[in-house]
């Protein structure tokens, strides 16, 4: 059989591994730079899921160079009565955006060169300490082609 397997993942957990402090500050005559790094998702046979790697960056353009991570496997469970799953066609992603100004909202990524992603939206700043607050984040809808047999 084939499907889409149709999965929401979000995190608001980023760590800072400096130069600077926990807070990016955006702001007019600014400018913040995302990278963004996933794995092709890959079937893990004996757990039942896919396990895919993201690596997320926000890093600072100036003040004091604050560089924010989220390093992470994101694991979706997949129905227990499925085997033999293959995900198909799938590619590793990446993406690195420059984000100008004031910016407090969610920045849609562009995901035309997979087949494998819905949308993917990032959020570099909020009001206070970033990591603190969880003012910086991903948001990722999966939509993965697979082939599978039901039991």
């Amino acid at each position: 059989m084939q499907t889409t397997f149709i999965y929401h993942w979000e995190s608001l957990t980023m760590q800072n591994v400096g130069p600077g402090d926990d807070d990016v500050v955006t702001k007019s005559g600014r400018h913040t730079t995302i990278l963004l790094n996933l794995t092709k998702p890959i079937v893990e046979q004996h757990a039942d899921r896919l396990r895919l790697h993201v690596v997320y960056d926000v890093i600072e353009g100036r003040w004091d160079n604050t560089h924010l991570r989220l390093d992470t496997d994101i694991l979706i469970p997949l129905p227990s009565d499925w085997t033999d799953v293959k995900v198909t066609g799938a590619a590793d992603f990446t993406s690195r955006m420059v984000i100008y100004g004031r910016n407090h909202g969610w920045n849609p990524v562009s995901v035309n060169a997979v087949n494998w992603l819905q949308t993917i939206e990032a959020k570099i700043d909020g009001t206070g300490p970033d990591t603190v607050l969880g003012n910086t984040g991903l948001r990722i809808n999966f939509a993965i082609p697979l082939e599978f047999q039901q039991q």
